[in-house]
Order: C-alpha cells, then structure tokens, then sequence
C-alpha cells in the first residue's frame, strides 16, 4: 500500500511538472505568424500564391503530420485541409493545390484557381505544446485577423474573365 502511494505521489509531481513545464514554454516562445497578402482577388484561372512566415524555425519542430499544414474555411463549412507536413497534399484535394517552403517560410500556391477555391486560407501549424494559425482570405481577397494566427480570404471572381473574353469578342467584331 505504501508503494502505490508512493508512486502516486510522484507521477502527480511528475504531471503538475510537466504540466508547469509546457506552460512555461508556450509562453517564453509563442510563434506569432505573418500571412501574405492580406486579401487578393484573381480572375478564375490565375495562379495564386500565399506566404506563412513564422517567428521560429518550425521546419525542425516537426513531429507529426500537422506540424504545418494549410486549410480552406468556407462559410458556413468545417476547415477543409489541403496540405499538410509543409507541401504534402491531402487525399482528394485537387493537384492545383500544392505548398512548399522549410524552416520559417511556407507558401500555398494555387495554380489555376476555380471559383469554388475562393475563401479563407490558414496556416495552421501544431509544434506540441505550440500551436499557430495563419489565416489568408484571398479571392484567392482577405481579411487579417490576429488571435495567434492570420487569415487571408481569396476570392476567385469568374466575373472578370467573363467580361475580358466580352470584350475581346465585341473588339474582334468592329
């Protein structure tokens, strides 16, 4: 009996410590997160590129799959992810989606964005006792929101394309 509480004792030490420990380092090195752009509109078919800096080198902090991943929040949705380890794409997710980047610079690139792409993009990244976002709203057009991460809207406007191919058609014409 003495031994099971003696052995209680020091794995309720060893929990409140590593409990006290993990606070303590999330608040002595909080990654804090840059998105650019802040919000960009493209026409359909444009190619897109969105940038995650963070303040750490979170490229040698990864140990798990989500340690920096990008997500498609549309409204009304749950986040979709679409890359995840940096630059691997998640299954499903269309091959115009793909990211890049090591160490404190990421990029999601968007080669020939759809206007079902348009939304809020984040940069999620998930370092153990350390988690950041990153959130773009980019017409593939954004909105900077800070609550340890930034986001940035996209928005894919067919619209443009539509009166581009409208006016060449009538400029043909005359």
């Amino acid at each position: 009996m003495r031994f099971k509480v003696l052995l209680h004792t020091i794995y309720r030490k060893l929990y409140i410590y590593t409990i006290q420990k993990t606070v303590t380092h999330e608040n002595s090195d909080q990654v804090t997160v840059t998105q650019n752009p802040s919000k960009k509109t493209v026409a359909s078919g444009q190619s897109v590129t969105i940038t995650c800096e963070t303040s750490l080198d979170v490229g040698n902090w990864c140990s798990s799959k989500y340690c920096l991943s990008w997500y498609l929040k549309k409204t009304g949705d749950a986040p979709k992810l679409l890359i995840y380890q940096g630059h691997i794409r998640y299954s499903s997710i269309p091959s115009r989606f793909s990211g890049n980047g090591s160490d404190k610079k990421f990029q999601l690139v968007i080669n020939g964005a759809q206007n079902e792409d348009s939304g809020d993009y984040y940069c999620f990244g998930d370092l153990g006792g350390h988690r950041f976002t990153q959130s773009t709203t980019d017409a593939v057009r954004g909105m900077v929101k800070q609550i340890f991460y930034r986001k940035i809207q996209v928005s894919v406007d067919w619209k443009i394309k539509s009166i581009q191919k409208q006016f060449i058609s009538n400029s043909t014409k005359n």
